[in-house]
C-alpha cells in the first residue's frame, strides 16, 4: 500500500511540476503576443483620429503587409524547433547557429518582399474601395514594406530566445518597441515637435522605426556577454547551407500555412460573407473577429511555448515528458478558450452592442457568437496539437491537412452554404467555418496521438546519432570564430 501511495504521490508531483512549467513558460509568450496585438490596436486608434478614410484604409493595408510577409514569418518558426532541440541535446552553440541562419534567411525573405510594393496599387484596386481610401492604403503599404527585413530578423531572434527557454527577452523587446511606436506615431502622424505631419504614412514609418528598435534590442541580447559565453553567439555569424536547408525544410510548410490562413480568412470574410450578404453581415463578422483575437492570441502564445518545451524534451530523448507537456498545455488552451466560449455565448448581445447599435447587426452578430462559442475548445485543441508537432519538426503533413480542409470546407463549403442556403445569411458560411475548425483540431490531435512525430529526426540520421552520442558539435566542425562559409 505504501508503494502505491508513493507512486501516486510521485505521479501527482510530476504532473503538477509539468503544469507549473507550462504556465511559467507560457506567460511571457502570451504577453508577447498580446503586446504585438496592442501595437496594431494603437496604430488603428491613432490613425482613426485622421478621419474615416484613414480608418477604413489601415486594416486592409496591414492585411496586405501580412500577406506579403507571411511565408517568411512562418518559416522563421523553425528556429524555435531547432534551437529547443539543440538545447535538449546539450549543444547550445548549435542553437545559436540555427538562429543566425534564421537571421540571414529573414533578410533574404525581406528583400524578396520589397518588389511587392509595385503590386500594391493593383492589390488595393482589387478590394474595390473608394479612391480616397485606396490612396491611403497605398501610402501606408509603401512605407510599411521597409519593415520587412527587420520584422523577419526580429521574429527569427524571438523564436530563438523562446527555443532556448529565455522568452522574457523577446517580450521585453516587443514591449519596448510598442512604447517607441506610440511616441513615433504621435510625432509623425500629427507632426509634433517639429516633425513633418505625415498622416497615415507616419503610422507606417513609426512601425518601421519601432521594428528597427525591436531588432536592435534582440541583437544586443543575442551578442550579450552571457549569450556569447553560453551559446558562443559571436562564433556563429556565418552561412551554413545544411542548417539553412533544415530551417527551410521544417519552416516552409508552416510559412505556406501562415500565408494560406491569412488569404483564406480574407476570402471568407470579404468574398463569401461580404459580397454574398452585404454590409450588415460583414460588420457583424468583423466584430466577432475582433473578439476572437482575444481568445486565440493567448492560446497561440501557449502554443509557441509548448513548441519550445516539447522540442527540448525531444532533444533530450524524453518522449514521455514531451507528451506530458502537450497534455497539460492542451488542457490549459482548451480551458481558457472554453471559458471564452462561455462568455461569447452568454454575453453575445452586449458584446456586439459595444461596437454597433444597429439592431440588424446585433441580431446577426449574436447568432455568429453562438457558433464561435461552439468551436472555441476545438480551436484550442488544434493550436496546442499543431505546436507540439512543430516542436518535433512534424510540419509538412499537418500543414497539408489544414490546406485541404481550408479550401474544401472553409472556402468551398462556405461558398456552397451561402449559395444553397441564402435565407440563413452569413450563418451558413459560419457553420462551415465552425465545422472546419472542429475538423482541423481533431485531425491535428489524431496526428499527435498516432505518434509519428516520435520517430522524426530533424537533423538527419547522421547528425542525430552523433549528437546523441556526444559527438562533435555541428557548429564546431573546424570553423574559425569569424565570418565563415560552411557547407
Amino acid at each position: 500500500m505504501s508503494d502505491v501511495t508513493d507512486k501516486t504521490r510521485d505521479h501527482q508531483t510530476r504532473h503538477a511540476g509539468t503544469l507549473l512549467a507550462v504556465l511559467a513558460m507560457s506567460l511571457p509568450t502570451v504577453l508577447n503576443n498580446v503586446s504585438r496585438t496592442l501595437m496594431g490596436f494603437v496604430d488603428f486608434a491613432m490613425v482613426s483620429w485622421l478621419g474615416t478614410d484613414a480608418q477604413a484604409a489601415i486594416t486592409p493595408a496591414v492585411l496586405i503587409i501580412f500577406c506579403l510577409l507571411s511565408v517568411g514569418l512562418g518559416t522563421m518558426t523553425a528556429v524555435n524547433t531547432f534551437a529547443s532541440q539543440c538545447l535538449g541535446r546539450g549543444r547550445p552553440s548549435d542553437a545559436a547557429a540555427y538562429a543566425w541562419q534564421g537571421v540571414i534567411l529573414g533578410l533574404f525573405f525581406g528583400l524578396l518582399c520589397l518588389p511587392g510594393v509595385f503590386a500594391v496599387p493593383w492589390l488595393t484596386g482589387q478590394l474595390g474601395h473608394a479612391p480616397a481610401v485606396r490612396e491611403q492604403e497605398n501610402a501606408y503599404v509603401r512605407w510599411a514594406m521597409l519593415s520587412a527585413g527587420p520584422t523577419m530578423v526580429s521574429y527569427a531572434l524571438t523564436q530563438f530566445f523562446v527555443g532556448v527557454h529565455r522568452p522574457w527577452l523577446g517580450c521585453v523587446a516587443t514591449v519596448a518597441a510598442n512604447a517607441f511606436n506610440v511616441l513615433a506615431n504621435w510625432l509623425l502622424i500629427f507632426g509634433h515637435a517639429g516633425c513633418p505631419r505625415m498622416g497615415i504614412s507616419g503610422a507606417a514609418l513609426g512601425t518601421v522605426l519601432a521594428t528597427v528598435v525591436q531588432c536592435g534590442i534582440l541583437l544586443w541580447f543575442y551578442w550579450s556577454a552571457q549569450f556569447r559565453r553560453t551559446y558562443a553567439t559571436h562564433r556563429q555569424i556565418g552561412w551554413c547551407r545544411r542548417k539553412a536547408a533544415g530551417v527551410l525544410r521544417v519552416g516552409m510548410p508552416v510559412g505556406a500555412q501562415f500565408g494560406m490562413d491569412i488569404l483564406s480568412w480574407t476570402v471568407f470574410v470579404a468574398v463569401v460573407v461580404g459580397r454574398l450578404f452585404g454590409t450588415a453581415h460583414l460588420a457583424a463578422s468583423n466584430i466577432v473577429f475582433q473578439y476572437l483575437h482575444l481568445s486565440f492570441m493567448p492560446a497561440v502564445g501557449i502554443g509557441v511555448a509548448l513548441c519550445a518545451m516539447t522540442g527540448k524534451a525531444i532533444g533530450r530523448g524524453d518522449i514521455e515528458l514531451a507528451k506530458r507537456q502537450t497534455y497539460h498545455a492542451t488542457a490549459v488552451c482548451m480551458a481558457y478558450m472554453g471559458l471564452c466560449g462561455v462568455v461569447f455565448f452568454f454575453a453575445r448581445t452586449p458584446l456586439v452592442k459595444l461596437f454597433n447599435s444597429d439592431p440588424v447587426v446585433i441580431s446577426i452578430g449574436a447568432q455568429l457568437f453562438v457558433l464561435a462559442a461552439v468551436f472555441q475548445v476545438f480551436d484550442g485543441l488544434g493550436i496546442a496539437a499543431m505546436n507540439a508537432l512543430r516542436g518535433a519538426g512534424d510540419t509538412f503533413w499537418p500543414s497539408t491537412y489544414v490546406a485541404v480542409l481550408t479550401w474544401m470546407v472553409l472556402i468551398g463549403g462556405g461558398l456552397a452554404a451561402g449559395v444553397a442556403w441564402p435565407e440563413a445569411g452569413s450563418v451558413g458560411p459560419w457553420l462551415m467555418a465552425t465545422a472546419y475548425i472542429i475538423l482541423v483540431g481533431m485531425a491535428l490531435w489524431v496526428r499527435f496521438l498516432r505518434g509519428h512525430w516520435r520517430k522524426m529526426d530533424i537533423f538527419g540520421p547522421a547528425s542525430g546519432t552523433a549528437l546523441l552520442a556526444g559527438g562533435p558539435s555541428e557548429a564546431a566542425d573546424g570553423a574559425p570564430p569569424a565570418l565563415v562559409l560552411k557547407e
